[in-house]
């Protein structure tokens, strides 16, 4: 694996979360315009991502029901439950 500016990317830990929900998104601004996305949906998922492990997703129960009932891509992948996880309020 290359590196660059002396960064071992072989050692790289990402930590995600997913969350599923209602959001807003929306350009932003007059002179410097940007997009972003807004709403509870975005918080609890940075609070999920903030809780994962190194190297692993973090999925809310909303997001995992969902794959179990209407995707075959639920069937793709392990899950280990590991209970109540504590977030900060939103």
């Amino acid at each position: 694996m290359k590196k660059a500016h002396n960064v071992d990317y072989s050692t790289l830990n990402l930590r995600i979360g997913i969350h599923t929900g209602n959001m807003i998104a929306g350009f932003i601004g007059s002179k410097v315009v940007k997009y972003d996305i807004f709403g509870d949906t975005v918080m609890v998922t940075s609070r999920l991502k903030s809780a994962a492990p190194p190297s692993k997703v973090c999925l809310s129960e909303a997001t995992k029901n969902m794959l179990e009932t209407s995707s075959r891509a639920y069937k793709l992948f392990e899950y280990e439950d590991v209970g109540l996880v504590h977030i900060k309020p939103i």
